[in-house]
Formats: C-alpha cells, structure tokens, sequence
C-alpha cells in the first residue's frame, strides 16, 4: 500500500477543520472539536478493521447484526500532548479498545520508560493518533518500534498533515494504513502560542 485516505474535501470535516484552525478557539473548546474529528476517523478506521456478523436481542427477537471485528485486539496509541483528544474520539468509535497514551521524542527510539504498561502488540491492530504529523520526526520512531513488535495491522491517524509529508510516509512505511483528517500545503509549525498542544491545554 503507497497511498493515504484523508477527507480534505469532505463538508463535514471541512466545517470539523475550519473550527479547529480558528485561532479564537482554544482550552476545552478546542479539544472538542479534536475529539469529534477523532470520532470521524474513528467510523472510517472501523471499516479498515472489518466487521463480523453477531447475534443480538432484538424487541421482536434474536437478530442478526455486525460489530468490529475481534479477531485481533485493538489498542490506541495517542502521541502526547496534542494527540490525545483525537485519540479520545478514536476511542469514542472503538469503546473496547486498549488507550495508551505515550510521549515520544523526537527522532530518538522509545525507550522502555516510554512504553510502561503497554500490552503485548504481537498480533494486535495498533491505532495511532496525533494531531498534526508535520515532519514525520517524533512519528517515525514510535513507527519503528511498533513494526518490531509483530502488530497484525497498523492504522497511522491525525487531523492535519502537509501533502508532501503524507507522500512521503506511505512510501516508506508501505505496511502502515494512514488516515488523515485533511491534508494540507501549508507546512505551518506553531511556536508558543500557536503550539497546538499550547492552544488545547492554554499553556504557552
């Protein structure tokens, strides 16, 4: 697979999207709307994870339904800080998966401190959230680690990422699905203020 999903050009995201670029909106506010464009991706990440048909007790009897898949588990991975509310809603579509959060740095391999209370990943479906993949560098690390630990599927998700950067990573991590919320020419890198993790916790 050399190739991403995003949903740039989807009105609803496009609306999801404009909030979140809105630099009036901060704190708890903001955080909302990261949420509910986690909970998008979410819906769509189910259909990469597949259904299986169930039985359920209807008010007319038992019936026959689907669920996800449980083949294999499933865990989320939020990248800290600015990942975690897309990660909550990921986690809002997916409410019997493992949540995880971890806190890479950049361009360094996690150490073990880094992945304390992690399950085993051997045959799991691993969930990746952040909120903006800008160059890839605190990403690919975490990437890395994630491929040495035998994962039955992994699902790489954020909410903005510069076209070039999302090219970028479906050719070399052909294994990996990615799923982006909007993609993106602007290359913006947010300092203080303008921090995406200082916007959401109004720290700067």
């Amino acid at each position: 697979m050399t190739d991403y999903t995003h949903f740039t050009d989807i009105p609803s995201m496009q609306v999801m999207a404009t909030k979140s670029r809105d630099s009036s909106l901060s704190g708890h506010l903001l955080s909302q709307v990261h949420q509910k464009m986690g909970e998008y991706l979410g819906q769509h990440i189910i259909g990469l994870i597949g259904l299986e048909e169930i039985e359920f007790q209807h008010v007319q009897g038992i019936r026959k339904g689907f669920a996800v898949s449980t083949k294999s588990n499933i865990v989320i991975l939020p990248l800290l800080r600015a990942g975690l509310f897309a990660g909550l809603g990921i986690w809002d579509s997916l409410p019997s998966a493992a949540f995880v959060p971890i806190t890479p740095i950049r361009g360094e391999k996690l150490a073990n401190s880094q992945v304390k209370g992690m399950p085993s990943l051997n045959d799991m479906i691993v969930i990746v959230a952040d909120a903006v993949i800008n160059t890839g560098g605190s990403l690919e690390p975490v990437i890395n680690w994630i491929l040495e630990q035998n994962p039955h599927q992994i699902i790489v998700s954020s909410l903005v990422t510069p076209v070039p950067t999302a090219k970028r990573l479906a050719v070399d991590y052909p294994n990996v699905e990615w799923v982006h919320a909007r993609v993106s020419n602007n290359q913006y890198v947010g300092k203080g203020g303008t921090d995406t993790g200082n916007r959401l916790f109004n720290t700067k």
